[in-house]
């Protein structure tokens, strides 16, 4: 062992004396001259020859190479400057070496002013014109000059106009040199939020509409037409042409890109002019009770039915466009809804598992630190008796069984995203999310299926039931135990509708004074987050 260490030792040190050689067959230096601000640098360098390169670097950023002499100018200042020379084709087997000099300027010109200072509008609050001012320079003092008549000699201030607008700000700083700076910058205070989203149209033209936005209180804004039927469009004003009649809701939500504000409008436009609409018969159901044996049947079809007849599969039928249907015994029944339209008659069945009492929910949420990416989060909600089957349809014609997939579209667009689960039982439930919801805000190109419940506490807080839905006036939503938090109502494009503070095992939500539509209604207690979609029908 101290034989290796010996000859390690003698490693090291024959590779220290070679680089020492290399250095000594050349002597890096130079010498200099100032005349204000500018420095002639000569260069003193030894043992060099024709070969030798030259690297100059004159402490402030910038830097020369290729010649042996250099003249640079400074501001004033302290600097160090540094030559680097280095001879590969020197006859002892090449060499380099370096050579630094403190450099000191105070007859030349005094470094240009560079801000340091930033802002941020309040925004915790839209209607709020407080702005927050620091500054990140190594100053001693400071003079702020807000633009308005007002001032302040703080380092960070914090200022309220009293108007919006855009204003000419300035700083003074001095140094602990004496030196003084003043740098300026224009700065905007954003409006409060007075988005009013509104429209005419022309049906001069049936089928084709022409619709005029006529919104105001935005400053840039992003507008997001729904025809009513599936179609949409992002310009100003719009065109769109129908392809059957009936009756269409068509709403345009108008957003303001700076400061955040949106707002919503809706109209009823009625086609007579186009095709006869298909009859299409379709519906959904929706649990009433634990167990399930209280179903909400709810009609989906389109066409214009004018007459609706269920099969509930137990011996037991309805005329109502939305019965309610108490099963007697659970079971798997088959269940048939035909409608009437001017088309003709046409019929949906679908089977249905009462007793045993399965679900799954689904939402889609753009992820916000990646909106240039078009990637979303989709969350799937399930319920009954585990394990669960999942079958995943990503609208663009693939696939998956995994329970939380990735996927990735080859073109990103607007996609309709489909879940149907089976549980232990047998119980069947599917569901659906749509990036068409928020138009071209929607597209999506990468999605991420997340465990909702991944961290959250088994046996906590759940729902028993949301009724009814769709709903009037207003929604009882039913928990499994009192629980303290919030709830909210989210329209289609995120914006907070509704927010009430609970203390209990129900609350009452007053839909109201919301539109007819679609909407996402969520629970925080704690650290869990229970989601449910409602629908408001008049």
């Amino acid at each position: 062992m101290k034989t290796k260490n010996l000859l390690s030792s003698f490693v090291v040190a024959g590779m220290m004396m070679i680089a020492a050689q290399l250095q000594a067959q050349c002597q890096a230096g130079f010498t200099f001259n100032i005349s204000s601000g500018t420095v002639a640098f000569t260069n003193t360098s030894t043992g060099g020859t024709p070969g030798t390169s030259y690297f100059w670097d004159f402490g402030d950023g910038n830097s020369s190479s290729g010649s042996a002499f250099a003249t640079h100018t400074y501001f004033n200042g302290t600097y160090t400057a540094c030559l680097y020379m280095s001879d590969s084709s020197n006859t002892s087997g090449g060499c380099w070496s370096t050579f630094c000099d403190t450099i000191v300027i105070t007859t030349g010109t005094n470094p240009p002013c560079v801000k340091h200072w930033n802002y941020y509008q309040d925004s915790s609050n839209a209607n709020s014109t407080t702005i927050q001012f620091y500054d990140q320079s190594a100053a001693v003092s400071w003079a702020w000059d807000f633009g308005d008549g007002n001032t302040s000699t703080l380092t960070s201030p914090v200022h309220q106009y009293a108007l919006a607008g855009n204003y000419y700000v300035c700083l003074t700083t001095i140094s602990s040199v004496g030196d003084t700076c003043t740098t300026c910058d224009s700065i905007h205070i954003y409006p409060p939020c007075n988005a009013i989203a509104g429209f005419t149209f022309n049906s001069t033209n049936d089928p084709a509409i022409s619709f005029t936005n006529t919104s105001t209180g935005l400053i840039a804004p992003v507008y997001s037409w729904s025809f009513g039927d599936g179609s949409y469009a992002s310009s100003v004003n719009a065109t769109h042409t129908y392809q059957y009649n009936g009756t269409y809701n068509v709403c345009l939500s108008a957003y303001d890109s700076l400061n955040g504000c949106s707002a919503n409008y809706c109209s009823v436009v009625t086609i007579t002019n186009g095709s006869p609409q298909p009859c299409n018969a379709a519906f959904y159901t929706d649990s009433m009770n634990t167990p399930a044996m209280t179903i909400g049947f709810y009609d989906a079809s389109t066409g214009g039915a004018t007459s609706w007849f269920w099969d509930f599969g137990d011996g037991n039928t309805s005329t109502l466009q939305n019965p309610v249907h108490q099963y007697a015994v659970p079971g798997t029944y088959s269940v048939c809804l035909t409608i009437t339209t001017a088309s003709g008659t046409c019929s949906s069945c679908s089977s249905l598992t009462v007793g045993n009492y399965c679900g799954a929910t689904l939402y889609l949420v753009p992820d916000s630190s990646n909106t240039s990416a078009y990637s979303w989060f989709a969350y799937p909600v399930v319920s009954g008796t585990a394990p669960f089957v999942y079958a995943w349809d990503f609208g663009d014609g693939t696939t998956s069984t995994q329970p939380y997939p990735t996927h990735t579209y080859a073109v990103a667009g607007h996609y309709n995203v489909c879940l149907t689960i089976t549980d232990a039982n047998g119980c069947t439930s599917a569901t659906c999310d749509s990036t068409y919801k928020i138009a071209s805000a929607g597209i999506i190109k990468n999605l991420v299926v997340v465990n909702p419940l991944a961290g959250i506490e088994e046996n906590s807080v759940s729902v028993n039931s949301v009724f009814p839905n769709p709903a009037n006036d207003r929604i009882e939503v039913s928990l499994n135990q009192p629980a303290k938090g919030v709830i909210r109502v989210m329209d289609l494009t995120g914006r907070e509708v509704y927010q009430e503070t609970i203390n209990s095992n129900s609350v009452r939500v007053n839909v109201s004074n919301l539109p007819v539509g679609c909407y996402n209604l969520s629970i925080v207690t704690g650290d869990k987050t229970i989601h449910s979609k409602i629908m408001i029908a008049r």
